[in-house]
């Protein structure tokens, strides 16, 4: 579980991952939210997914794995840590199967957070 506690002032905090995905034919290369939000916008998804925020997208995704991926690759899922929900959903779209979504590099963030603290 993440520390809650503030980092020192002037540490640089990592934004997340970037991964380099394989959808509808061509390699993406971006956060987990971008990606997600362009599949989520494509001509491939329903009217209603579509509709959503990118956020209830990533929240659908997870919530309904259950219904695309077996019981135990599920249970290894939800084990995990990932910097963010869309992280998470992410992860599990590229599992399931059917998505046509695979994950072939997942890497640093290149682009950090400088923090500063005002003590």
């Amino acid at each position: 579980m993440p520390s809650k506690r503030r980092p020192a002032r002037g540490v640089r905090l990592p934004c997340g991952i970037r991964y380099s995905v394989w959808y509808t034919g061509q390699v993406k290369k971006a956060p987990a939210r971008e990606i997600l939000a362009a599949i989520q916008k494509s001509g491939q998804a329903s009217g209603e997914l579509r509709s959503m925020s990118a956020t209830q997208y990533a929240r659908a995704l997870v919530d309904d794995a259950a219904y695309f991926l077996p019981r135990k690759l599920l249970a290894y899922f939800q084990q995990q840590e990932y910097p963010t929900e869309f992280d998470r959903a992410l992860e599990y779209l590229a599992a399931m199967p059917t998505s046509g979504v695979r994950i072939l590099v997942r890497e640093p963030h290149d682009d950090t957070e400088h923090v500063e603290n005002k003590r």
